[in-house]
This record gives structure tokens, sequence and C-alpha cells, in this order.
């Protein structure tokens, strides 16, 4: 089961809201970014994640 919005900003106020005033979520995949991401920092969401180390295990790298 995975959080419907990031929780790695929750603990923090001033994080709590994007410059716009509206809270932070999950932005939807793009074209160009097949993956959802945080609002706040671009985060990917985990499930999407999983879904692309399934696809291709050799993929992440240290600074990722």
């Amino acid at each position: 089961m995975f959080p419907e919005r990031p929780t790695c900003h929750a603990d923090d106020p001033m994080q709590a809201v994007s410059r716009l005033g509206t809270p932070f979520g999950w932005r939807p995949p793009r074209d160009d970014l097949p993956y959802r991401t945080c609002s706040y920092c671009g985060s990917i969401h985990p499930e999407d994640l999983l879904k692309v180390l399934e696809a291709a295990p050799d993929c992440l790298h240290g600074s990722d």
C-alpha cells in the first residue's frame, strides 16, 4: 500500500504546501516523464520506481 501523497515533507510545516499555497502531492505522468513525481521535490512515486526497476533492473545507479 502506497501513500496518497508524498510523506517525506510531512514533518516540515514549511514544506507542507507548494509555493502556490496548494498542498503538495503526486504529479501525474507526462510524455517526457512516464511516472508520477512529487510536486515539491520531484521524487519518483515508490510504486512507479518498482515498475521501472522490474523493467530494467540495472538502471539504478549510486547517485539515484
